[in-house]
């Protein structure tokens, strides 16, 4: 009846050879078609940490102390048949992850309870009505971001590499849904004067909805991508909103993320686009921090100037279809592209031909 065995590498020889001859000498078939072959957990000198050697360590106790959240974050990190030391400062990253998830939804979600409402269609999600709302191209760019990601998990899982399924699912949380894409997108959801306003002509509110379908869809995504490895912040954070649109009893009873399979025909455009202004805002960042300027200081005009060396100089048509979340996350009120190299600055971002200079607004007297 199973289909998987898991053990360690130290009994290989035995209990797995021993299980797959009595079996096939019993009945003529093989009980299994999958082993899975764990590591050790290890001590500091890489010795076996076992009870026989008087330094194991009891799992309900790490379980109390550290949650057991954290110690499956841990425990389902290494890659197959691989020993990993056991170190209490490692649990600390299982930590972060969770208060990371558990404050990332809390902020999502203030945008979609009572905001937002994914359309249905019987009793269940309609992922093409959903996948319609979003126009905009820093939100076309992040689900091609969550495609990738879901195919490399996928297939992380199928070889039964949880570790790395799990390393995908973190990398796009931290470096592509929270460190970049809830900061280009906060102008749109709060409806700035400086997101809505650089695009006239378009709608602020399909503006902000389809920033609201892609949080929908990538937020509900990663939380089913961690939910094996941490079931019970999952478990939360699906109940506060998600639950409510399936009809399922648990997060553990949803199936797996599929691939959103959004339109490519704008794939190139929008990952340009969201590169070209993710290198802007992070030259206007540097510059600001260099000047002991506020991260918070207005900018009157943001100065973009192409290097003479430029073999493809930063353009306003680059830059025009993401203009507001630009102008939002950078709190400039314009931008301009000049050609040269500019005031000298040390605000240029490797590998791109371009620095950047802010001239800042004047402070209102009164």
């Amino acid at each position: 009846p199973f289909d998987l065995r898991p053990q360690a590498h130290d009994i290989i020889r035995t209990w797995a050879f021993y299980t797959i001859a009595k079996a096939y000498f019993h009945f003529g078939e093989i009980p299994w078609r999958d082993i899975v072959i764990s590591g050790h957990a290890q001590d500091a000198n890489r010795g076996k940490i076992s009870k026989s050697k008087g330094h194991g360590v009891s799992p309900a106790q790490m379980v109390e102390q550290y949650t057991a959240d954290n110690l499956r974050y841990w425990s389902g990190s290494p890659k197959l048949g691989t020993d990993t030391i056991y170190d209490e400062k490692s649990l600390g990253e299982g930590r972060k992850l969770i208060n990371k998830l558990f404050n990332a939804t809390k902020f999502a979600l203030r945008h979609l309870i009572g905001e937002f409402e994914p359309p249905m269609q019987d009793g269940s999600v309609d992922m093409q009505a959903l996948l319609a709302m979003v126009s905009y191209p820093t939100d076309i760019w992040l689900l091609h971001r969550l495609d990738a990601t879901i195919e490399q998990a996928t297939k992380a899982n199928e070889r039964f590499e949880f570790g790395d399924a799990k390393q995908a699912a973190e990398s796009f949380f931290w470096a592509d849904l929270c460190d970049n894409y809830l900061e280009f997108t906060k102008g749109r959801l709060y409806k700035d004067d400086l997101a809505t306003g650089a695009h006239a002509g378009l709608d602020a509110d399909a503006m902000r909805r389809s920033a609201q379908a892609t949080l929908f869809i990538s937020l509900s995504s990663v939380i089913r991508m961690f939910a094996p490895i941490i079931p019970h912040i999952t478990e939360e954070c699906w109940s506060w909103y998600f639950a409510q649109f399936s009809d399922k009893r648990s997060i553990h009873e949803e199936g797996w993320p599929q691939q959103t399979g959004i339109a490519s025909g704008a794939d190139d455009n929008s990952n340009a686009q969201t590169t070209a202004m993710s290198r802007l805002i992070d030259s206007v960042r540097k510059w600001k921090s260099q000047q002991n300027v506020s991260m918070k200081k207005l900018v009157a005009e943001l100065r973009v100037y192409n290097c003479g060396d430029a073999e493809k100089p930063l353009a306003e048509a680059d830059i025009a279809a993401v203009k507001g979340d630009l102008l939002a996350t950078t709190n400039s009120q314009s931008i301009s592209i000049h050609s040269g190299k500019g005031p000298e600055t040390e605000a240029m971002i490797e590998g791109y031909p371009f620095s950047v200079d802010c001239v800042l607004a004047e402070e209102e007297e009164g």
